[in-house]
């Protein structure tokens, strides 16, 4: 089974373009792992499609968090050197916003769930 799950924030505001069929939201999200020491950072590359990309383009901006979860994919392109290159990308499946306080300026405010399943 191909299934990702990330928590983590927003490395920059989200970008949507639109191709002959579907808008096309792509954005990085960045998460922390370890602790002490061995602690790093994991930036993953997030492709959203349709309805799903165009809320988090209009309501989240850089340092925003969010729940994503989709399948990896990795895809091949040869560089200007003609080097075979590989990268990895979550093809977004589903996401959630995550309350928080953001700072001035922000962009729509997102909405309210209807229920809170977690009360």
């Amino acid at each position: 089974m191909n299934t990702i799950t990330v928590f983590g924030n927003l490395t920059k505001d989200p970008k949507r373009t639109e191709t002959k069929t579907v808008a096309v939201t792509r954005f990085t999200v960045a998460d922390n792992y370890g602790s002490g020491e061995k602690r790093g950072v994991n930036f993953w590359n997030v492709t959203a499609f349709g309805g799903s990309g165009d809320a988090i383009n209009k309501y989240l901006k850089a340092g925003d968090p969010i729940i994503v979860s989709g399948t990896l994919k990795t895809n091949q392109y040869t560089d200007k050197d003609g080097n075979k290159r590989e990268y990895t990308e979550i093809n977004m499946n589903d996401f959630a916003f995550v309350p928080h306080e953001r700072k001035a300026e922000a962009k729509a405010e997102a909405p309210a769930p209807d229920e809170n399943p977690f009360a």
